[in-house]
């Protein structure tokens, strides 16, 4: 329900802005998958992955690397978990391209989707 949840709010923000942007769902034979791709620029996408935890780590973001692996590493502009946390965190030492973050507010993914496109 969460990443149902979690899509439709992106969705809906995406329609607002009147820039409703290609979007996807990335899985392999093997299991990877990304649950959202929002792409930003011909094959450069935004993957968001949408855990219920309030916690994530760099781990939750296992596929959007084996995205970069197939596809080459400017495949993953930024790479995003979607999750119940209040505040926006990193996921990797000091990058923005990794984050944690709730869906709304402007330190959610909404605002990084603003930010983005």
């Amino acid at each position: 329900m969460w990443e149902s949840f979690a899509i439709a709010e992106i969705r809906k923000r995406l329609l607002a802005l009147g820039n409703m942007p290609p979007l996807w769902f990335w899985r392999t034979a093997n299991g990877d998958e990304v649950d959202l791709l929002v792409e930003t620029a011909p094959e450069t996408f935004l993957a968001i992955e949408c855990k219920a935890a309030e916690h994530v780590t760099r781990q939750d973001l296992v596929g959007a690397g084996r995205l970069s692996e197939e596809y080459g590493t400017n495949a993953v502009r930024q790479a995003l978990v979607a999750c119940r946390s209040a505040r926006a965190y990193p996921l990797a030492h000091r990058s923005p391209v990794a984050s944690a973050l709730p869906v709304g507010g402007p330190d959610g993914v909404l605002g990084a989707l603003v930010a983005a496109l």
